[in-house]
C-alpha cells in the first residue's frame, strides 16, 4: 500500500541506511577473512562504493523501467496470467529444489531438546515449556510421533509442510500489503534461500511461528483492502479489526515477535487517513477508536490465555504472567551482529545491495512502502541485539530482507505506475480547469485590444505568491488595460471580481488567486469569427427520422349493398307434420 513520507518515514529511511551500512561492511570485512584481509577503514570505502553503484544502478533501472512500460499491454488480465504463471513456477521450483536436496544433501537431522520432549514414551506426555511458541511446536510434534513413529524423518516431513505453508501465506500477505511485483521476489528468494532449506533439519519452533505470522499478515492484508474498498465507516470494520486484535495477542503471547504485527496493522490506519473519504477530523477520530479496538482485543487476549494456562496449571494468574514476563528478562545476553539475509555472506551481500536500491526510490519517488517493513526490521534488531528472543530469527530475517529487495527492484518502476494511476488531487484540479468560452468585447477601439485569460497555474499557491505573480503580469505600461468580461463554465466554488483600478478580472478558487495571462485578439478577426459561428449554427439542418412511424387507422366502410331473401330471413326452424322425433 504507498504512504506519503512524511517526517517519521525520513527518520527511518535513515535508521535503514546505518542498518544496511553496517550489514554491508560485516559482510565484506567476513568476505575479506576467507580470501584478503582488508583493513576497516577500506570495508569503509567499499560500503561507499556500494552506494555510488546503488544509485547509478537505480537510475539505469529506472529508464530501461520506463521505456519498457512504455511496451508491455497494460491489461489486468495480462498482468494476472502473468502473474499466476510465475508463481506456479515459483512454488513447483521451491517443492522439487528442497526434494532435491532431501535426497542428495545427506545432511543429518539435528536430535535437538524439542526432538527428545516430543518422543512418544510409556512415561507421560510432553512437559511443560514456558514459552508458548516451544510448547505448541512440542505438541505438534508429538502428534506427527504418534502417528509415523519416534523418527527424525517425519520432523522433517513436518519442517517441509511448515515452510511451503508459510510461503503461500507470505505471498498472498505481501501481495496484499506492498504489490504483486515484491510478492513475488520475496517468495522466489524464500524458495532458494539457503537459510529456508537447511532449517528444514532443524526442528526447531521457528517454522511453525513463521506459518502463524504469516498468517497474520495475510489478515492484515485481507482486512486493508477491505477499509480500502468499503471505507472505515463500514458496519464490518470494527469486528474486523476485533479479530486481527485477538490474533495479534494470541501470536504475542507466544512469542514476544508478535507485537511487530502492530506495525502492519498501523498501514491500515495510514490508508484510511490517506484516503479522501470524510473530514480530518472524522477520520482521526475513527482511525484512534479502531487502534484503541485492536489494542485492548490483543490485551485482552494474551490475558485470557494467561488465566487458562493458570487455571490448566492449578497456578495464580500473577504466578504465570511473572513467570512469561521473566523468560524474556532474564538470562539476556546482548548479540553484536544485524539479522542479515542468509549466513553466507555473498548471499547476503547480493540481497543487501538489491535492498539497499529502495533507500534510492525513497528519495526519488512520491510515495513509499518500506515504512512497516523497516520497523519490523529495527524490531528484529532490537531483539538479536538485547538478546531476549526465545528462538532463533534467521528465516524471519530471510522474510524481511527479501521483501526489502523486492521494494527496491519495484521503487525503479514506480514512476509508470504514477504515471497510470490518477491521483484524486490531479483528477480534482483536472475537473477545476477553467474552459473559456466567449470573449465578449464592448467599446473597444478599433486597434488590437487586450484581453485577459484566465487559466489555472497551481491552485495550492498561497495568496502572497499568487498576488505577486498577479502585479508582475499586470504592470505593464507599453500596452492599454481595459475591463474585459469573461464567461467561463464553472465547475467548482469559483467567483469573479472585478479591479476598477487596473481595469483586469480576477478569479478566485477555494479562496487562492489564480494567474491572468495576457494575450492580443483582434477585434475585426474577432467579430468574424463569431459571424461565421452564427451562421454556421443557422444552417444547421436535421435529418429525417429515420424509424417508422406508426400509421393511423382508417375506418373501413362497405360501398356496396347487401340483399337478403325472405327465406333466409326466417331463424325459426319449424318440424314436420310428420316428424316423430319425440316417441
Amino acid at each position: 500500500m504507498k504512504m506519503k513520507k512524511t517526517w517519521f518515514s525520513y527518520l527511518l529511511w535513515l535508521l535503514y541506511m546505518a542498518i544496511t551500512g553496517i550489514l554491508l561492511a560485516t559482510c565484506i570485512i567476513t568476505i575479506s577473512i576467507y580470501t584478503w584481509e582488508l583493513s576497516n577503514y577500506f570495508a569503509a570505502a567499499c560500503v561507499c562504493l556500494f552506494f555510488a553503484g546503488v544509485a547509478g544502478l537505480w537510475l539505469a533501472g529506472s529508464k530501461i523501467a520506463a521505456y519498457a512500460a512504455d511496451r508491455i499491454p497494460k491489461d489486468k488480465h495480462f498482468a494476472n496470467m502473468w502473474e499466476c504463471f510465475v508463481a506456479m513456477c515459483i512454488f513447483a521450483g521451491a517443492v522439487l529444489y528442497r526434494i532435491y536436496y532431501l535426497l542428495h544433501a545427506g545432511e543429518a537431522v539435528e536430535r535437538n531438546l524439542f526432538y527428545e520432549m516430543a518422543q512418544v514414551t510409556d512415561g507421560g506426555g510432553i512437559p511443560n515449556i514456558t514459552h508458548g511458541a516451544s510448547y505448541v511446536y512440542t505438541a505438534l510434534l508429538s502428534a506427527v510421533f504418534s502417528f509415523m513413529g519416534n523418527k527424525a524423518e517425519a520432523g522433517v516431513g513436518l519442517q517441509f509442510v511448515l515452510q511451503l505453508l508459510s510461503m503461500l501465506f507470505l505471498y498472498f500477505g505481501i501481495r496484499l500489503l506492498s504489490g504483486r511485483v515484491t510478492a513475488l521476489c520475496a517468495t522466489a528468494f524464500m524458495a532458494v534461500s539457503p537459510a529456508f532449506v537447511t532449517n528444514m533439519f532443524s526442528l526447531t519452533p521457528q517454522g511453525l511461528y513463521l506459518l502463524l505470522y504469516a498468517a497474520g499478515l495475510w489478515m492484515t492484508g485481507l482486512y486493508l483492502r477491505g477499509l480500502v474498498k468499503g471505507g472505515y465507516r463500514r458496519a464490518g470494520s470494527y469486528f474486523s479489526f476485533l479479530l486481527l486484535g485477538i490474533y495479534i495477542g494470541m501470536i504475542s503471547y507466544l512469542d514476544i515477535l508478535g507485537i511487530t504485527l502492530f506495525f502492519f496493522a498501523g498501514m491500515c490506519f495510514v490508508a484510511v487517513k490517506g484516503s479522501g473519504r470524510g473530514s480530518k477530523e472524522s477520520k482521526n477520530i475513527g482511525v484512534g477508536i479502531q487502534f484503541i479496538v485492536i489494542l485492548i482485543a490483543a490485551l485482552l487476549t494474551a490475558a485470557g490465555i494467561i488465566k487458562l494456562d493458570a487455571v490448566y496449571s492449578g497456578q495464580s494468574f500473577e504466578d504465570i504472567a511473572a513467570v512469561w514476563a521473566l523468560q524474556y528478562s532474564d538470562n539476556i545476553h546482548p548479540h553484536y551482529s544485524i539479522p542479515g539475509p542468509d549466513v553466507q555472506p555473498v548471499v547476503s551481500l547480493v540481497v543487501c545491495f538489491i535492498a539497499a536500491l529502495g533507500a534510492v526510490g525513497f528519495l526519488m519517488r512520491r510515495y513509499q512502502k518500506m515504512d512497516a517493513w523497516v520497523l519490523f526490521l529495527a524490531a528484529l534488531t532490537a531483539i538479536s541485539f538485547s538478546g531476549i528472543g526465545r528462538m532463533d530469527y534467521g528465516i524471519f530475517a530471510a522474510v524481511i530482507w527479501g521483501t526489502l529487495a523486492g521494494l527496491g527492484l519495484c521503487s525503479m518502476g514506480a514512476e509508470a505506475e504514477e504515471k497510470a494511476e490518477i491521483s484524486p488531487a490531479a483528477e480534482k484540479l483536472r475537473i477545476n480547469e477553467i474552459e473559456v468560452e466567449e470573449i465578449q468585447v464592448d467599446n473597444a477601439p478599433e486597434s488590437d485590444t487586450q484581453a485577459e485569460i484566465v487559466r489555472v497555474e497551481d491552485i495550492q499557491k498561497s495568496d502572497v505568491q499568487s498576488k505577486a505573480a498577479l502585479e508582475e503580469t499586470v504592470q505593464k505600461d507599453d500596452m492599454p488595460l481595459e475591463t474585459v468580461p469573461i464567461e467561463v463554465v464553472q465547475k467548482d466554488d469559483m467567483r469573479t471580481e472585478a479591479i476598477p483600478s487596473k481595469g483586469i478580472e480576477q478569479s478566485t478558487i477555494d479562496g487562492n488567486l489564480v494567474r491572468i495571462e495576457s494575450i492580443n485578439i483582434d477585434k475585426e478577426a474577432l467579430s468574424e469569427e463569431r459571424g461565421g459561428k452564427e451562421e454556421i449554427k443557422k444552417e444547421i439542418k436535421f435529418i429525417e427520422n429515420p424509424l417508422p412511424l406508426p400509421k393511423k387507422h382508417v375506418k373501413k366502410d362497405m360501398d356496396y349493398a347487401i340483399e337478403v331473401l325472405s327465406e333466409q330471413m326466417d331463424y325459426d326452424i319449424s318440424p314436420k307434420e310428420n316428424d316423430d322425433f319425440d316417441i
